[in-house]
């Protein structure tokens, strides 16, 4: 949220009530897209620090040590916690990467000219697979693949049908559902819900 304090926006900690409002993670820049660790013990989230942009961030509850990861933002983590899904600038254009966090091996898996960014990674059916928003169609679609990049495949055509934005797909926590968010400037922004099949 905003802060008051550093005019900046920093990541806090609250219950589902509303109760317990407390700061976890002031810093220099602008926190955001906190996630919490399937364990509960971190959070990963972007920063984005001027003059040097978009960087992605993860903090140890239990200790309480933040540690840079790489360049990119709206961080995801894996199923089992080990490793990290993002969007990354790279030759002037934003594809999907992921890293290892134990080795710090990182794969691209797109490599489009359109824009690629919000990826999520989650079970379907399952099967482990990376959703992400991407511009291949002239418009922010919904879309998903396999971990190691293949099987690239459209789900969404809300966009296609208003022109709007349609980004940030979320795994309902049995895989069976898709949540995401619809940019719209000239009404309102909204929320979807799509099967994970794109139905």
């Amino acid at each position: 949220m905003l802060s008051r304090h550093t005019r900046s926006y920093d990541i806090w900690l609250i219950t589902p009530g509303g109760e317990k409002l407390r700061e976890a993670i002031s810093e220099p820049g602008d926190e955001q897209n906190p996630r919490w660790s399937p364990d509960g013990t971190r959070l990963v989230f972007h920063r984005l620090i001027a003059g040097r942009g978009y960087q992605v961030w993860t903090y140890d509850l239990v200790q309480g040590a933040l540690t840079y990861i790489d360049d990119g933002l709206t961080p995801a983590w894996s199923p089992d916690g080990r490793s990290l899904v993002y969007a990354r600038k790279k030759d002037g254009n934003w594809d999907i990467y992921t890293r290892l966090l134990d080795t710090g091996q990182t794969r691209r898996l797109t490599t489009h000219r359109a824009r690629e960014q919000y990826p999520y990674w989650g079970l379907v059916a399952g099967r482990e697979k990376i959703l992400f928003a991407s511009q291949r169609t002239g418009v922010y679609e919904i879309w998903e693949m396999d971990t190691d990049g293949g099987n690239k495949r459209r789900l969404s055509d809300a966009g296609e049908a208003t022109g709007n934005r349609m980004i940030g797909p979320v795994l309902s926590p049995d895989g069976t559902r898709i949540a995401f968010w619809e940019i719209d400037y000239v009404n309102d922004h909204s929320v979807w819900l799509m099967n994970a099949d794109g139905t």
